[in-house]
């Protein structure tokens, strides 16, 4: 189970609904309400949060998706229709 349904920055309690794994396993999972990149280690532990709601550099009007890969997080802001990058070594 990832996070839990209290206030923490590691529970899900608004649209959550996509979730990614990065080959070091860490995983990524976008929360679609409060636009946010919330990021996992392995055991579901809570690690960080990026993003927010805005149109400036990595934030969200409204997060729609997340994908990884072994150099990158990639999420596309479905309002703005744009996918922003971000290097993983940098979050």
């Amino acid at each position: 189970m990832l996070g839990d349904k209290t206030t923490n920055y590691g529970s899900f309690h608004e649209l959550d609904a996509w979730i990614a794994i990065a080959p070091s396993g860490r995983i990524f999972a976008s929360n679609t309400g409060g636009n946010l990149i919330k990021v996992f280690d392995a055991s579901g532990r809570p690690l960080f949060v990026f993003g927010g709601h805005g149109d400036a550099p990595g934030r969200f009007l409204i997060l729609a998706g997340v994908a990884v890969t072994n150099t990158r997080c990639y999420a596309l802001d479905l309002s703005a229709g744009r996918i922003l990058a971000f290097d993983l070594p940098s979050i």
